[in-house]
């Protein structure tokens, strides 16, 4: 009996070997570029001149899968190289063990016993983040999620995707991944008018504008709506808004109403609760009454707050925030839409302007003897404080200051804007800053 001849496939027909090698080339020559940047994929008119359409559409697909597995391995990285920057925040929300800890860790992130803790990959976090959307039954049109941002290197636009929903752009060629770029305040309400949310690799400040998305919808319906009409009126008034909105808006818990009226110096500020009230009930405070309030709300007063924005969120980023205001960051001393007085006007709005020195006093039998100018100060400082809380938790909510500020022309006798007049002072800088047309 004859032996059989074994035959290969590239033998019988020696073209699709030629074909087979050619695609395996070029497929080599794609995964070079890729591993090579995690941020880009750009490539050159040379390279794709020899790829046939159908060469095209694999090269695509591996690209795509192999470049959304890098981005999202990027951001794991860049998270957990970060979060012990905002160990501050775990531990409080760790302790708490409320709805902003469940939410963290239906995210992804794991927590240990010390409130360590580890951050998903960007494929897992964007993947969570929907289910959790969904598990809280948070309507379309009040969603944000977040996305990557592409650049189109011939025409310099942007474009945002969101990973799993959105398709990569078909001339993808001609599209880089940003890492870390700022937008133009048009194209940030573009994209969050969108219901997306930019993600960059700074850190995970984008994480918790997105947990605040999750947690406050109608604070996302009010951005969306006045994100909207920033893109048909770029007014310098409503940009300044749109921004302080977005990054430095704390205000009064509501459902602490009640526990706050027993906590205040005033001792029945449901009766009249008009400012002149509150100075007069500071006012009448022992120097010891007024040292104990301080430190009480040096202790408590987060407990009494919700952070819409993401820059007043953790407590070290305020003090971070506080630098960029002691420095000449071009960050803040360049910027229009939130100048660093303004951002310490904010952090003086629900924030007790006591520095480690005032503190370490607060504790002094001397400053409480010598320091009379400061114990001044301090008593201002708690007339401001103690009637913004009670008033933003009842008078001025969420509701109430977002239709007041998300709107191009405001009236300074809005209940916010009296609010604020009352608080600062119409010659104030963040008075005049968010009245502003």
């Amino acid at each position: 009996m004859k032996s059989q001849k074994k035959y290969s496939v590239s033998r019988v027909y020696p073209h699709i070997r030629i074909v087979l090698i050619i695609n395996f080339l070029c497929l080599s020559l794609l995964a070079s570029k890729i591993e090579n940047s995690c941020r880009s994929f750009y490539f050159s008119k040379r390279d794709l001149v020899a790829l046939s359409a159908q060469q095209q559409n694999i090269a695509k697909e591996y690209l795509e899968s192999h470049f959304e597995k890098q981005v999202s391995n990027v951001y794991e990285k860049n998270w957990n190289r970060f979060i012990f920057f905002y160990t501050s925040f775990f531990r409080e929300i760790y302790a708490a063990n409320g709805v902003e800890l469940y939410s963290m860790k239906k995210l992804g992130f794991i927590f240990s016993e010390d409130a360590s803790v580890r951050a998903p990959s960007l494929k897992a976090f964007i993947t969570k983040y929907e289910a959790l959307l969904n598990e809280f039954k948070i309507p379309e049109k009040k969603r944000i999620r977040p996305a990557i941002v592409l650049q189109n290197y011939l025409s310099k636009e942007y474009l945002t995707v969101r990973i799993g929903i959105d398709p990569w752009p078909t001339d993808f060629q001609k599209w880089t991944f940003m890492n870390g770029v700022r937008f133009k305040s048009r194209d940030m309400a573009k994209a969050i008018s969108a219901g997306r949310f930019p993600l960059f690799l700074d850190g995970l400040h984008d994480v918790f504008h997105l947990l605040s998305f999750a947690l406050h919808p109608e604070y996302v319906s009010y951005l969306k709506k006045g994100n909207t009409l920033l893109i048909e009126n770029m007014a310098s008034g409503l940009m300044a808004r749109a921004a302080f909105n977005l990054e430095l808006l704390s205000l009064a818990d509501p459902n602490k109403h009640d526990a706050l009226a027993q906590v205040l110096s005033i001792k029945n500020p449901a009766a009249d609760s008009r400012i002149e009230n509150f100075e007069t009930a500071i006012n009448r405070l022992s120097n010891e009454e007024t040292i104990e309030k301080a430190k009480f709300w040096i202790k408590n007063l987060q407990s009494y707050l919700i952070h819409y924005a993401a820059g007043m969120r953790d407590p070290q980023e305020r003090e971070v925030l506080r630098s960029y205001i002691d420095s000449s960051s071009e960050f803040l001393v360049n910027s229009k839409t939130m100048p660093k007085e303004v951002v310490a006007s904010a952090l003086a709005f629900f924030d007790v302007r006591l520095d480690t020195q005032l503190k370490t006093e607060l504790n002094s039998e001397v400053f409480l003897k010598t320091d009379s100018t400061r114990l001044t100060e301090l008593r201002k400082l708690l007339v401001q404080l103690e009637y913004a809380l009670w008033t933003s938790s009842k008078q001025i909510d969420l509701d109430q200051w977002m239709k007041d500020t998300m709107i191009a022309e405001v009236d300074k006798n809005s209940p916010t804007f009296k609010f604020l007049a009352d608080v600062f002072g119409e010659s104030s800088i963040i008075y005049r800053h968010l009245i502003r047309h």
